[in-house]
């Protein structure tokens, strides 16, 4: 609201049993009085009439009338407004007047973005392959994945691939490795659902760019069209198994698909489906050198990856120059810089898992295994915590300090670190600050990410960075709902990810 949003869109959700989009708390009281905020609030998809669903509406009638008295003003997909509206209306349970402000809403907003000069303007299929097909715009896809990419595990050095590189003959396998199915590198709604039609010719694939950015460098590549999807037949593995057999490296492209991601996306299981796992211990068998690609959009878990493999890149749904953009990290062309957004845990049974909870009562007990809120059959922190991203190059923390120790309310702590570049190869760190409010009000996260910087550092290079901790980033909505924050100790973290920090405090005074 504060930006100038245009629109806002109800939640599915429900909030003290009354969904979002007939809540009069929430779309009057908040939004449009307390915040001030002008704008149309839009239905997500049928949400109105979910409202029936819920059993917060009786018909049509009855959910138009609930979310248009609530002061939402559009439907979209559903059709309640459509069929029930006028029914509201001449039963009484809405005016005109209601009906007309809602309408002025839509009418402004339609003005704004010139659709009654021209109602098609945003359909137009020149102006969409013209703006696919710009160099440009393909350069930047192949960037943004790039740059996306996160680097898990790297042992032995095993990348980047150079010409000193010690394997000779590669092979490429895996169910991700040369699809042409767009709906296996495109997330949900940009290119799977919402573009049916895509032309599946200008992918790039993994084995497609490798295989040719490789072969340049002096490398013998095989592509192994086998295993091309997660089933991966015992036929397929027993080909599998003598295509590495000669290889001094194998890359194994696995994961899961993009069309199986996101909304209406859910799953019980998130190990590696089908034979991947198998594709991989016959890749890896005898500590063979190992790249495992993952293709995902969502936390998955691989222990025995975790324990085999030496390298493992994180590539997600990279979109349609995944391979150029697969091609220029695993060659050092780019220094991977990217940070993982979630958490990865270890097993399924410890989802919901993320790095800002709250402390429990016994987060390590002295009084033996039983008394404690953690697992008696696995560690309680994940297999790689939030923010957590490896790099062709080392970053070393040092000299990390706050400006005031004992801060009074309302005045601004800088706290500063010195970042520097251990090895021989320059590279980009995104240096991450958390804070620990310790003793306040309501209990807080153990940790909450209060800001971050992504630098660039050349070989031996040093950097301070400093971060500006203002009020408002040491406040919180209390049960008052007053944002405030309590005087009291604050720890201060930074560093590279969630886990791996410095540690430094404050004391703010009344």
């Amino acid at each position: 609201a504060k930006a100038g949003s245009a629109t806002f869109m109800n939640a599915f959700n429900t909030l003290n049993g009354v969904p979002a989009s007939m809540s009069k708390h929430l779309v009057t009281d908040i939004l449009r009085n307390e915040w001030g905020w002008k704008g149309l609030v839009v239905s997500d998809w049928n949400s109105f009439g979910e409202t029936i669903v819920h059993g917060a509406a009786s018909d049509d009638a009855d959910a138009s009338a609930k979310c248009l008295s609530a002061g939402s003003d559009m439907d979209m997909a559903g059709g309640t407004f459509l069929r029930g509206l006028k029914k509201a209306l001449e039963s009484g349970r809405v005016t005109q007047a209601q009906i007309d402000n809602a309408v002025r809403r839509v009418l402004r907003l339609k003005f704004m973005l010139g659709l009654f000069d021209d109602p098609f303007r945003y359909l137009d299929p020149k102006r969409r392959e013209a703006t696919l097909e710009k160099p440009e715009y393909r350069l930047a896809a192949r960037e943004a994945a790039a740059k996306s990419m996160v680097l898990l595990k790297n042992d032995g050095g095993i990348l980047p691939l150079t010409p000193e590189s010690p394997f000779k003959n590669i092979t490429i396998i895996g169910p991700y490795a040369d699809s042409r199915d767009h709906k296996d590198y495109m997330s949900f709604w940009t290119l799977g659902i919402g573009n049916p039609d895509y032309d599946t010719t200008k992918i790039v694939t993994p084995a497609m760019s490798l295989k040719s950015t490789l072969e340049e460098m002096g490398f013998q590549v095989t592509v192994t069209e086998i295993c091309l999807d997660a089933a991966c037949n015992e036929k397929d593995l027993s080909v599998a198994m003598k295509a590495t057999t000669s290889s001094d490296l194998v890359i194994v492209c696995v994961g899961e698909r993009g069309i199986d991601c996101g909304e209406s996306r859910s799953i019980s299981d998130i190990s590696l489906k089908g034979n991947q796992e198998t594709l991989l211990r016959i890749a890896a068998r005898g500590n063979k050198p190992t790249l495992m690609v993952l293709f995902n959009s969502r936390p998955l878990v691989f222990p025995w990856a975790d324990e085999n493999v030496q390298s493992i890149l994180v590539a997600w749904q990279s979109g349609y120059e995944t391979g150029n953009a697969l091609a220029d990290v695993v060659t050092g062309k780019v220094n991977p810089s990217g940070k993982l957004p979630i958490t990865f845990p270890r097993s399924v049974g410890q989802v919901p898992l993320y790095y800002n909870h709250l402390n429990t009562g016994r987060p390590q007990s002295q009084m033996g295994q039983m008394w404690t809120s953690g697992y008696l059959d696995a560690p309680s922190t994940p297999a790689y915590p939030f923010g957590y991203g490896l790099s062709y190059t080392t970053f070393s923390y040092s000299n990390l300090t706050v400006s005031k120790s004992q801060p009074k309310m309302g005045e601004t702590v800088e706290v500063s670190v010195n970042v520097t570049n251990r090895g021989n190869v320059a590279g980009e760190e995104v240096v991450q600050l958390y804070i620990h409010d310790v003793a306040a009000d309501i209990a807080r996260p153990v940790k909450e990410l209060k800001g971050f910087e992504k630098i660039k550092l050349n070989p031996a290079e040093s950097r301070t960075v400093t971060f500006k901790l203002t009020p408002e980033e040491l406040s919180y909505w209390n049960a008052d709902l007053k944002f405030k924050a309590d005087p009291g100790k604050f720890k201060v973290f930074v560093g590279g990810n969630s886990r791996d920090v410095k540690e430094a405090e404050f004391e703010l005074m009344p």
